[in-house]
């Protein structure tokens, strides 16, 4: 009976050694300077380095037929941060794009947002340089359709998206799903 305690305590001690060295190995590789992570992806818009994040899962632009109010509305073709933060303030927390983009954490960052109609464009025209693969056609922007106060009920059910085909513009109803494209300001 003794010899088997003491034998299952010298497995204990071999089977928490092992365990140790597992652990320290593993760390070594986290830690280790030769692993390199990939830099995240980046391109200038209008003079400032804008990281880039890519979603392969369709989303919609909101889950119902509805204008943005909030703020100044998700009308800016320009400012993709005051767009995302009008439709979250708006829409609350949902399965729909801007707010993927403004919860995501990726690259130990937080601050992405849904880049609006130019800034869309603009990663378009830059395409080549991204290390992307574009999953899809069209890309949703932050942008609301512009149709006007005569056309509000269509303004409710459209948004702006660019084709990474041929960079087309088109304007997709809000509640169909399409790939994401993320973005934050270096």
């Amino acid at each position: 009976m003794k010899m088997s305690n003491n034998h299952d305590r010298f497995l204990k001690k071999i089977l928490t050694i092992s365990q140790l060295i597992i652990l320290l190995f593993s760390c070594r590789k986290i830690n280790d300077p030769d692993v390199k992570t990939p830099p995240i992806p980046s391109i200038y818009i209008n003079g400032s380095k804008v990281n880039l994040y890519h979603s392969n899962n369709f989303i919609r632009w909101s889950e119902k037929k509805v204008i943005i109010t909030v703020g100044n509305g998700a009308d800016s073709d320009s400012d993709g941060i005051l767009n995302t933060k009008s439709i979250v303030s708006q829409l609350g927390s949902g399965d729909y794009a801007a707010y993927y983009c403004d919860t995501l954490t990726e690259h130990g960052f937080s601050d992405w947002y849904l880049p609006s109609y130019n800034e869309l464009q603009v990663i378009y025209n830059k395409m080549d340089s991204i290390n992307f693969e574009w999953y899809s056609n069209y890309y949703w922007s932050s942008t609301e359709s512009h149709f006007g106060n005569a056309h509000a009920d269509i303004d409710s059910v459209y948004a702006e998206s660019i084709s990474m085909m041929n960079g087309k513009t088109l304007y997709n109803m809000k509640v169909e799903g399409y790939n994401v494209v993320c973005i934050r300001k270096d």
